[in-house]
């Protein structure tokens, strides 16, 4: 079964970028599409193609992805306002979002990492204040002894 899934997913990642220069990405249960333009409706134009062969795929060998845990992310330097773009996976658009964690990073449509690094110090805060109520503990243990 691991074989057949590891052929499965290799095939998906030589369907997406056959054609076009789409780029993918798979590691474990997270999987990446991505395209690279100036300008945003071929952006939306090559990544909508994309998702339709992955749902074309999917139906055909059995498998579903989930349209509510999909999100859309993009990442522009463009200061004026402009529309975000339209994906839809089986028919219901895809949410775009600020941010998302992919893999072990938290990443944000400005690139400025300020919310892995928030992430970062409330985990080493939490683990500093174990460490510290650990300390008191073996002091008050070792006092008492």
């Amino acid at each position: 079964m691991v074989l057949y899934i590891y052929v499965s997913i290799a095939w998906l990642e030589k369907l997406t970028s056959r054609s076009t220069s789409v780029a993918c990405s798979l590691c474990v249960d997270d999987f990446l599409i991505c395209y690279r333009s100036k300008h945003i409706h071929i952006i939306e134009w090559h990544l909508q193609q994309s998702l339709s062969k992955i749902e074309h795929w999917a139906n055909t060998n059995g498998f579903k992805f989930s349209s509510s845990k999909t999100v859309f992310m993009y990442f522009c330097r463009l200061r004026k306002p402009h529309p975000d773009p339209m994906l839809t996976l089986y028919g219901a658009a895809i949410l775009v979002v600020q941010e998302v964690k992919f893999l072990v990073l938290i990443f944000d449509s400005k690139l400025s990492f300020l919310s892995h690094l928030r992430y970062l110090k409330k985990k080493c805060m939490k683990a500093l204040n174990l460490l510290l109520q650990v300390r008191f503990k073996c002091i008050i243990y070792c006092a008492q002894n």
